[in-house]
């Protein structure tokens, strides 16, 4: 049975200043990087045989230096557009209110649409030919895999992975 792990980007730029980033190329500010680093540690024996990762610096970063720390060849990682974060629209480069409704803001993926990628990656994800893959994502894309994992149909965009924290998902 495969294992599949989950990580979110470290601490970047925009997250610092609470400024919603989407598809914003926004880097890892030092923290972020010291953050993938103890992750990379943190992660050691989970035989890590696949990396997946978001075309997104941020993330792609993270994922290079967690394969760095556990030995895994970085350039080897797998950049796939389905684990990028939801896009914002209009909405990227603003401040990030956890209280707004923004579904129905020109430009913004609905929730919808981001479980339905997240349903894809799944497949995806069950088609490789590795036993332990870790995606490096994003935060809002992580809640929706996570509901796609537990077959809930919907789920909240809430900041509610922390960043750099390898999670086990399957």
């Amino acid at each position: 049975m495969k294992q599949l792990y989950f990580i979110r980007h470290g601490q970047s730029e925009l997250n610092k200043r609470k400024i919603l980033a989407g598809h914003t190329d926004t880097p890892l500010t030092a923290k972020g990087r010291e953050q993938a680093k103890a992750a990379g540690k943190g992660a050691h024996g989970l035989a890590i045989d696949c990396i997946v990762s978001s075309p997104l610096s941020r993330a792609h970063e993270t994922a290079q230096i967690l394969a760095r720390e556990i030995g895994f060849p970085p350039d080897t990682i797998i950049l796939n557009r389905l684990v990028i974060e939801r896009t914002y629209g209009e909405l990227e480069g603003t401040p990030w209110d956890t209280e707004s409704h923004i579904d129905d803001v020109d430009g913004v993926e609905t929730l919808a649409e981001v479980l339905a990628r997240a349903h894809e990656t799944l497949a995806y994800v069950r088609s490789l030919p590795y036993e332990n893959i870790l995606i490096a994502s994003h935060g809002t894309f992580g809640l929706a895999l996570l509901a796609a994992i537990r077959n809930e149909a919907t789920f909240q965009d809430v900041d509610g992975i922390p960043n750099a924290e390898v999670i086990r998902i399957i």
